[in-house]
């Protein structure tokens, strides 16, 4: 299985490309740093409207990622973050996250319970 590095904002993603494919059909387009006919591919459609919408998933939490970056649990632990999961994103299934445990140990047990439940 191939894997893809997608740069956004300056910030390098890498994911197996046959999961982004099975998950979105995949964008591919040409771009002047990977022209057509090169063998470089971008896979972002899905990753920019998925960040988009975690972005403005929950106003009281300040950093949502997907958990899809594989991060293991002692890394997030050791770093404050857990993984739940958001559980009304507009356009895409329940999503397993990483949000900051502060943050979300913050919200009130009627905004935790409209925007996320537990693993």
């Amino acid at each position: 299985m191939g894997v893809a590095t997608v740069t956004i904002n300056g910030v390098a993603f890498t994911g197996e490309v046959q999961l982004v494919r099975k998950a979105t059909g995949y964008v591919k387009k040409p771009t002047p740093h990977h022209p057509a006919g090169s063998r470089s591919k971008e896979y972002v459609g899905y990753c920019i409207n998925l960040a988009s919408r975690l972005q403005k998933h929950c106003p009281e939490i300040a950093f949502v990622a997907s958990a899809r970056v594989r991060l293991p649990e002692t890394t997030l632990r050791r770093h404050g973050y857990i993984r739940v999961i958001a559980k009304t994103l507009r356009s895409f299934p329940p999503e397993i996250v990483i949000v900051d445990k502060d943050d979300y140990d913050g919200l009130s047990q009627e905004t935790r319970e409209q925007y996320f439940s537990g693993l």
